[in-house]
């Protein structure tokens, strides 16, 4: 899901870009990841709190979201802009998280 959400252009992925969506109050939740630097996940929850945007820890690695955007690099956080793709993701985070796969192979092509 999170793939398709970047290929529509309604993902912004990476620290600086998740910040500055939040700041323009275009994020509509932001998900951190699990391994994200102390830096960066102070940097977020901040700027989240400070503009009353939701903001979940998941249980994905930089390296897996990275993949599951596709991306060669680690991302420690991603804000999506777009309601639906905000509810896609609610769902699939309200189920079993055990069975939830971001990196799905079919999601990133």
């Amino acid at each position: 899901m999170l793939g398709l959400a970047k290929r529509a252009g309604k993902l912004a992925p990476g620290t600086p870009a998740v910040t500055g969506e939040v700041r323009a109050n275009k994020a509509l939740l932001v998900l951190l990841t699990s391994d994200a630097a102390p830096n960066a996940v102070k940097r977020i929850t901040d700027t989240c709190a400070s503009h009353s945007t939701p903001l979940i820890t998941v249980r994905y690695t930089k390296a897996e979201i990275g993949k599951a955007i596709g991306q060669s690099g680690e991302v420690a956080a991603v804000a999506l802009l777009d309601h639906n793709f905000k509810k896609a993701i609610l769902t699939i985070l309200e189920t079993d998280m055990t069975e939830a796969d971001f990196t799905d192979p079919q999601e990133v092509q």
